[in-house]
């Protein structure tokens, strides 16, 4: 796929929110996923953001696994909360490149920026206040 490079971590997180946003709620087509299939939990949001068969990526379950250890969000775990999808991006950058790159803090504001407009035709279904956030209780 196409990497693109941003100027801020908001402006990255951005992007990211808005393609996850995209695989949640069905608008996304590959060759693999028919437009219109929600890819709503880890293993689906991964399968499909991580190609395996690129050089250099790890195999969907390692990175799952990445994700799973630093987060505690499994591989079936739906991703329905902002909350959730703060700690998947969060978890996701060290999947990518083994270390932290934007923050949580700032990837939970991208999230709850865009959260709205990703369930923008249903209800919210959750906020900040339903999830520790936090890895390890920080924060």
């Amino acid at each position: 796929g196409r990497f693109r490079e941003f100027q801020s971590p908001e402006q990255a997180t951005d992007a990211v929110v808005s393609q996850l946003g995209r695989y949640i709620t069905g608008q996304i087509e590959t060759a693999n996923v028919k437009k219109g299939t929600t890819l709503d939990t880890v293993g689906k949001i991964v399968s499909t953001w991580n190609n395996q068969d690129e050089k250099g990526s790890m195999r969907a379950k390692d990175y799952v696994s990445v994700i799973q250890k630093k987060t505690g969000l499994s591989v079936d775990e739906k991703i329905d909360k902002p909350s959730e999808l703060a700690l998947l991006i969060w978890g996701m950058q060290f999947a990518e490149g083994g270390r932290e790159v934007v923050s949580l803090d700032v990837i939970r504001k991208g999230v709850d920026k865009q959260w709205a407009q990703i369930y923008k035709d249903k209800p919210l279904p959750g906020t900040f206040a339903d999830r520790n956030i936090y890895p390890n209780g920080k924060g």
